[in-house]
């Protein structure tokens, strides 16, 4: 091979190359478009973020009874939010996790954005539904102003089929057995799977985003979790399976005797203090009347100590008096 047929060579591989990768292939075949969007760096790196947003590891969620994993796949995903309520730490109600990114002018046919989301709350069942906890995941596309996926805005509840139940009351009289409504009771969402396709949306600016917002009133946590996010081919990610055997929050009617315990729960302490301190009086009272006494003596003398005895008539057997 001649130097002129050699530089020939490579001037025509380094042109195929370029074509390659203004192509898309290049951008096809990778799934780490998103910077750090699988979370696998163990940080927020590539990430914006406010609020409560952090990095969790493997392992299982005790708000929901350890029923839901905290990771979809990997050893990482991201907690937008906590479950300590906004008010009860001085923290802030909204919590979100976004991050933006250009597609490239040109797309692989059957490429998808796609990633996993679950969400874990607190549901309080006498707010109003708009002062519940809340979360929302949406995708949005900067050239169009269309959003692309928009969960709206979901909050938290105890009867739809969308959410399973989590942690109770621990206390074993007034919410035991469970019902609907009984008190305040952890729900979640289980892991689920978008996809998004991207063809005809060569060169958009895309922005995905997580937020959530804790009850109005302050006393009520939701956290969700992020995993998996990328650009690329269908992966069909396999969710991790629920642990155990959760229930799913439907409808359940009360017992009979739930008012009564309900007013006992609300109303009894409050009459038990004020009610204690009268029947512990009564009681006293009681007692001190209710002593025995002792008999009173008879006395003989000014000696100390000395009983007269008195001698009483025997009834003579005739039935008349006795002879003096």
């Amino acid at each position: 091979m001649t130097k002129t047929s050699f530089r020939k060579s490579k001037v025509i591989l380094f042109a195929v190359l370029v074509v390659i990768a203004n192509s898309g292939f290049l951008f096809f075949q990778t799934s780490t478009d998103f910077k750090n969007g699988d979370f696998e760096l163990g940080n927020l790196d590539g990430w914006s973020h406010d609020g409560q947003v952090t990095v969790v590891s493997v392992g299982t969620d005790a708000s929901t009874n350890n029923h839901l994993l905290k990771v979809a796949e990997g050893q990482y995903s991201a907690m937008v939010g906590d479950d300590v309520p906004w008010m009860s730490n001085d923290e802030n109600q909204d919590s979100y996790l976004e991050q933006t990114i250009q597609l490239p002018q040109s797309i692989a046919s059957g490429t998808v954005l796609e990633f996993a989301y679950a969400v874990v709350a607190n549901d309080p069942p006498d707010h109003p539904d708009t002062d519940k906890p809340r979360f929302r995941v949406l995708v949005s596309d900067s050239n169009t102003n269309k959003l692309l996926l928009d969960t709206e805005y979901l909050y938290t509840s105890q009867t739809s089929k969308d959410w399973y139940l989590g942690a109770g009351s621990t206390n074993p009289i007034w919410n035991q057995p469970y019902y609907t409504l009984a008190g305040d009771r952890w729900v979640f969402r289980p892991w689920k799977l978008e996809s998004i396709p991207l063809s005809g949306l060569e060169g958009h600016v895309l922005t995905i985003r997580f937020e959530v917002r804790d009850c109005n009133y302050g006393a009520h946590a939701i956290y969700g979790l992020l995993d998996g996010l990328r650009i690329g081919s269908p992966s069909n990610m396999a969710l991790p399976d629920l642990q155990g055997d959760p229930q799913q929050a439907v409808y359940v009617d009360p017992p009979f005797w739930a008012p009564l315990l309900h007013w006992l729960e609300q109303w009894g302490i409050i009459w038990l203090c004020c009610l204690l301190p009268i029947l512990l009086l009564l009681g006293l009272l009681w007692l001190f009347l209710s002593r025995p006494r002792s008999r009173p003596r008879i006395s003989g003398g000014f000696g100390s100590g000395y009983q007269q005895k008195v001698k009483i008539p025997k009834k003579n057997s005739g039935g008349g008096a006795s002879p003096k």
